[in-house]
């Protein structure tokens, strides 16, 4: 995470994916009452008019904070919010935003490190005094324009 940060990673890059979810046996039965207005057995020939298919894709919308936060990984979330994660984005899966505070699920942990700013104290629950100096550096450089580290004060 840091050298990637080191290298001018873009914190709020959006990740657009599809999920596969499979549909439940009564939704699946229903949807296959309504193609087929006969009372046949449900089809699993997908070259047959009445054919139902059994998963659907679900588009999802996330950034590395909202996957930081989903794995409860509390180190990564005060690290991405230190050096600018938007904490604003919500998580989007199909036509259902999730905001930061719900992703948060109400651990405490995560909500504090979702509020970490940049200088972090010596006694924070995340990070060693020799990791901080590696975040102190990450932090630098994602500061700068052109993503390269300039010289530190």
């Amino acid at each position: 995470s840091l050298l990637l940060l080191a290298y001018g990673a873009n914190t709020n890059a959006i990740r657009e994916d599809l999920i596969v979810e499979d549909i439940p046996e009564e939704q699946l039965a229903k949807q296959t009452r309504v193609a087929s207005k006969s009372k046949r057995a449900m089809c699993d020939d997908p070259r047959d008019p009445d054919y139902v298919c059994p998963v659907r894709c679900i588009p999802v919308r996330e950034t590395a904070l909202h996957v930081a936060l989903r794995k409860k990984h509390p180190s990564l979330v005060a690290l991405l919010a230190c050096v600018g994660a938007d904490t604003s984005l919500p998580r989007e899966q199909g036509d259902t935003a999730t905001s930061i505070e719900d992703l948060c699920g109400g651990d405490s942990s995560l909500i504090n490190a979702v509020s970490a700013t940049w200088p972090l104290p010596p006694d924070n629950p995340w990070f060693s005094k020799d990791e901080l100096l590696l975040i102190a550096g990450a932090a630098a450089t994602a500061s700068t324009k052109d993503g390269y580290a300039s010289e530190l004060e």
